[in-house]
């Protein structure tokens, strides 16, 4: 429960928040001006546009780009639309330029930086070589992401932090390393964990929760980026992002009534998401 009322007592608000206690309804809930607020999820159909945001031969970063995830969107980047990528992650691992070499054998031009986009001096550094490369950055896909493997009830805060910062860090440190830029968009890549939970480790659901209230902000002030989009994914099946083994994937997949996201419907999605007016989607493979 989050409170805003100025004018109220302190004896309101504790009635208000002992009144939500014991409501039979649990949910995130907002009061604002006197008016309690309840976030509520509603169906939408995707237009099709003949107009896409993303440009053919559009220049396109994308943090967490060597992870199961944001690679196999450089590929789909790179062979659809022909873009030029910059593809940001920490490690030094070989199968990093392993990975780089197979999307160059493809025709796709992709450069790989290495760094850390939740520490400023880095998203900076990363920021001007990626210009130095192509010059203009057309728009960003934050797919930076940890995944959480432990109950919140056995860890301690420094692991708890580690999984926050891609997601929260990451995000507000981007916004000042391209102050004075204009970009098209932001895609923020959050997970549906946001709304239905992470199996009790707190962490990445906190992560996720933040890019859907981030995003709304971006929307609302002056910002690098023309339009900021956030999409709640589900376990994608060749995405990474899943839990710790295929066991406990496939039991919160079932627990949940979803399943496995595959790769050519969850493109599909994102492309039409893009050119969409709304800035929040969560998106949901149901079993069939």
């Amino acid at each position: 429960v989050l409170l805003e009322q100025k004018n109220f007592s302190k004896a309101d608000n504790v009635y208000l928040l002992l009144k939500e206690m014991y409501s039979l309804k649990s949910g995130s809930v907002l009061y604002e001006g006197g008016i309690r607020k309840e976030p509520v999820i509603h169906p939408v159909f995707l237009k099709t546009s003949h107009n896409t945001v993303i440009k053919k031969g559009g220049t396109y970063l994308i943090t967490g780009g060597m992870g199961g995830l944001g690679f196999l969107l450089a590929n789909w980047l790179g062979r659809k639309y022909n873009a030029k990528l910059i593809l940001i992650g920490r490690s030094h691992k070989e199968s990093v330029h392993e990975k780089l070499m197979f999307l160059q054998q493809k025709g796709i031009n992709a450069s790989y930086i290495s760094g850390d986009i939740s520490k400023i001096n880095e998203a900076t550094t990363i920021i001007e070589k990626a210009k130095s490369i192509y010059g203009t950055i057309h728009g960003i896909f934050h797919a930076a992401g940890i995944e959480s493997g432990t109950s919140i009830f056995d860890k301690d805060i420094e692991e708890y932090e580690n999984v926050l910062e891609p997601k929260t860090k990451g995000s507000i440190v981007l916004e000042h390393a391209l102050k004075g830029d204009s970009l098209d968009f932001i895609c923020y890549f959050s997970s549906t964990a946001a709304i239905v939970g992470d199996f009790g480790f707190s962490d990445y659901s906190v992560a996720n929760r933040f890019l859907m209230g981030y995003c709304q902000h971006q929307n609302e002030i002056k910002s690098p980026f023309k339009k900021s989009i956030v999409v709640c994914w589900p376990l994608w099946r060749d995405g990474g992002m899943k839990f710790s083994n295929e066991q406990a994937s496939k039991l919160y997949l079932k627990t949940s009534g979803q399943a496995y996201l595959e790769k050519d419907e969850g493109f599909e999605l994102l492309d039409k998401i893009l050119n969409q007016n709304s800035h929040q989607f969560i998106v949901m493979a149901g079993i069939k």
